[in-house]
């Protein structure tokens, strides 16, 4: 077969495919012991042609979605399993399919010698000294706020305090019962309305955010949606996995230079 045949292309295409998929680097995740819609974070962050890694999984046996929520302790040695496991595979980074995983964060973090941010929540205080003033208000778009606690936001951000963050949720909503089930049905038009009704209850009671983080990964394709309804960043798990990734993993410019030399062009004026 000869390089101009067309199966030869073909079969020279998938085989680049194929090894470009093999050298992506790994994002590992710790998930919940449920399954996952097509939209939600963790099936976005499985497209590696869209961030460039590939996402690895392991799943925590018993981490219902009522239990992490709840900040089990007793889920402590599963989760931190998990993550080694998820280190032994070559990961580069570790990040959680739930926001309520921020509990087991320090744990993790110390068990391991990669970078881990298991929610969005770990945003918050570069949100904090990157968006506005020192006492600009941050957003934050929960699945819960009765369950989100102090002790969470306060592992996520030792300088938490109240009058800097406005919190709104989905309680009581048809996805908010959904997502609690052990076999949710995930309604997209569903989770769509209720997540922006909640969106709109927030900015309405707090217009002067500054920023908002979504801490429930299935929210995440809903992002750039508040972005451009509310004209603030918006941070999710997507946007902090992406931000690990390039710190441990991207083939970044100055990595380029090194091994092409310096360009040629002028400087931006």
């Amino acid at each position: 077969m000869s390089d101009n045949d067309p199966a030869s292309g073909a079969n020279g295409i998938a085989t680049s495919l194929r090894r470009r998929e093999a050298e992506a680097p790994k994002l590992g995740m710790v998930c919940l012991d449920v399954p996952a819609p097509e939209w939600c974070g963790r099936s976005i962050l499985a497209n590696t042609g869209t961030y460039g890694f590939e996402l690895i999984y392991e799943t925590v046996a018993g981490a219902w979605p009522e239990t992490v929520i709840a900040g089990d302790r007793h889920l402590d040695p599963a989760f931190t399993a998990a993550a080694k496991r998820l280190e032994a595979r070559d990961a580069k980074a570790i990040i959680g399919d739930c926001g309520f995983m921020i509990v087991y964060q320090t744990q993790i973090a110390a068990a391991v010698r990669i970078p881990v941010a298991l929610s969005s929540l770990a945003a918050l205080p570069m949100l904090s000294g990157a968006c506005g003033p020192a006492d600009a208000r941050l957003g934050i778009l929960t699945y819960d706020a009765r369950s989100l606690t102090r002790d969470h936001l306060t592992t996520a951000w030792p300088a938490y305090r109240d009058d800097l963050v406005e919190i709104e949720d989905i309680r009581d909503t048809a996805s908010w019962r959904d997502w609690a089930s052990r076999n949710p049905a995930y309604d997209f038009e569903t989770a769509k309305a209720d997540v922006m009704a909640a969106a709109r209850r927030l900015f309405d009671r707090a217009p002067g955010l500054h920023a908002l983080v979504i801490e429930c990964t299935c929210m995440v394709l809903f992002r750039t949606r508040l972005r451009r309804e509310f004209g603030v960043p918006v941070v999710d798990i997507a946007t902090v996995a992406d931000f690990l990734m390039a710190s441990m993993a991207k083939d970044d410019a100055a990595a380029r230079f090194e091994r092409e030399g310096m360009p040629t062009s002028t400087s931006p004026r």
